[in-house]
C-alpha cells in the first residue's frame, strides 16, 4: 500500500493512466489500430479519453478516500492535459484542452456504464476516428483490461 496526501491524489491520478497508457501490451494494440486508420493520430485522443474514463469508472468501483472526488478527478484531468503540451503552452488553450477531455471522457464514462459498453464505445470510436467496425470493437475492447487495471492500481493507494 502507497500512503499519499490528498493534496497529490490527482497528480497520482494522471500518473497512473500514464503509466498505463505506456504499457508494452497495449502499445502492440495501439499499432495494429493505428494501421486501419486514415489519421492514426486520431486514435490517440480517444484512447486517452477512454483511459481517463476507464480511471473514473475504477475510481468509482472504490470507497472514496478523498472529500470532493469530482473536482480532484477534474484536476487530474488538467494534470494529465497539461503533461501532454508544451511547457509555453498560453492558460487558455491548455483550460480549452482540459474541457474538451472532459466532454470526450464523459461520453466513454456514460458508454461504459451503458447497457452494452462494447458497442456504445465502438460507436463513439468509430465516429470520431472514422475507424471500420472491426477496428472500432477492437477499441472497445480496450476498456475492460484498463477498468481493471487501474482499478488494481488505485486500489492500492491509501490518502492519508
Amino acid at each position: 500500500m502507497q500512503r499519499i496526501p490528498a493534496s497529490e491524489y490527482p497528480a497520482l491520478v494522471a500518473a497512473t493512466v500514464q503509466s498505463v497508457l505506456r504499457d508494452d501490451s497495449l502499445a502492440g494494440q495501439v499499432k495494429r489500430l493505428q494501421k486501419d486508420l486514415s489519421d492514426p493520430d486520431a486514435l490517440w485522443s480517444e484512447l486517452h479519453a477512454l483511459a481517463l474514463a476507464a480511471a473514473l469508472g475504477a475510481l468509482e468501483s472504490l470507497p472514496v478516500q478523498i472529500p470532493e472526488p469530482a473536482r480532484a478527478f477534474q484536476t487530474a484531468v488538467r494534470v494529465f492535459t497539461d503533461a501532454g503540451v508544451p511547457p509555453d503552452t498560453r492558460e487558455e488553450i491548455r483550460l480549452a484542452l482540459s474541457t474538451t477531455m472532459l466532454a470526450r471522457l464523459g461520453r466513454y464514462h456514460m458508454a461504459i456504464k451503458s447497457q452494452e459498453p462494447s458497442l456504445a464505445i465502438a460507436r463513439l470510436y468509430r465516429a470520431a476516428a472514422g475507424a471500420d467496425h472491426f477496428s472500432s470493437l477492437s477499441f472497445a475492447a480496450l476498456a475492460v483490461p484498463l477498468v481493471t487495471t487501474l482499478k488494481d492500481a488505485f486500489s492500492q493507494v491509501v490518502v492519508a
